[in-house]
């Protein structure tokens, strides 16, 4: 009987984390215990699933837009100055300190840190600003 709760329990764990990444043919294989479901697990988010937006840098959000080429095209985030574009935000950051000089105001510490959508705190106001626009568009104007 304790064989089949851990089965289940691996196919279900191997089912949430096969979803998170937007996969969900291997989170049925996951699901149903095969070894597509591990396979689906330990290989590359897709750039627009939660678990890449959660748990990927820059570096592994351009794998992952490499990889998945047709769910990338929204994570590209242009500088406003010379509209050169990038596959994330901190790459973003540090191309506008190192091309043009513009240095990132820093927030001061309550709400104007923390986005008004979700919670998640930041550092910057640019770095919310750039969290509201691409996770919560219909929020832009916050």
């Amino acid at each position: 009987m304790s064989v089949i709760v851990v089965s289940v329990a691996i196919g279900l764990l191997l089912f949430a984390i096969n979803v998170a990444k937007g996969k969900p043919v291997f989170a049925i294989f996951g699901l149903l215990g095969g070894v597509l479901g591990i396979i689906g697990a330990v290989r590359l988010a897709k750039p627009d699933s939660w678990w890449a937006r959660r748990y990927y840098d820059d570096e592994q959000l351009r794998l992952a837009a490499r990889r998945f080429p047709e769910n990338a095209e929204h994570l590209q985030w242009p500088c406003p100055e010379c509209g050169e574009t990038f596959t994330g935000g901190r790459a973003l950051a540090r191309h506008r300190e190192l091309a043009h000089g513009v240095s990132h105001e820093v927030a001061s510490t309550g709400s104007s840190g923390e986005c008004p959508v979700c919670g998640v705190l930041f550092e910057t106001k640019e770095a919310l600003a750039a969290h509201v626009a691409r996770f919560h568009p219909d929020h832009a104007t916050v």
